[in-house]
């Protein structure tokens, strides 16, 4: 492998219903040697999980038909996925919303709009040392 291709880091499911925010989230993380795939809603993630678990799960909360939440809740409901590391990503932060996520045990909760896909890369390399 060549210094300048970096190996693969980590293998996440990007569960985002904004394709071009997804693209752009995936690419970033790709470039700094992940694995990404991406999954536009809950049916997504469940066949992507049915393939093989990841070693993260970035994971908004506005999804269509389901809340965010809701679905890291089932995460952590079902043995096979309940130690999954999930950070929530999302443009909804309400103070209630953060708590909830972070009862469940959510490594972090970041607003969509403050980050860019390099410093997502930089902060699943901080999630992923936890």
């Amino acid at each position: 492998m060549s210094a300048n291709v970096p190996h693969t880091v980590a293998d996440i499911v990007l569960v985002e219903d904004n394709e071009a925010l997804a693209r752009a989230f995936a690419m970033g993380l790709e470039f700094h040697g992940h694995l990404v795939r991406v999954a536009d809603a809950e049916p997504a993630l469940k066949k992507e999980l049915a393939v093989r678990l990841p070693d993260l799960i970035l994971l908004d909360v506005g999804l269509p038909g389901v809340d965010g939440i809701e679905i890291l809740r089932e995460l952590r409901e079902e043995p096979a996925t309940a130690g999954i590391k999930v950070a929530i990503i999302s443009n909804f932060s309400d103070r209630n919303m953060i708590h909830r996520a972070l009862r469940l045990d959510a490594l972090d909760f970041v607003e969509k709009a403050s980050i860019t896909p390099t410093l997502l890369a930089d902060q699943v390399r901080r999630w992923l040392e936890r």
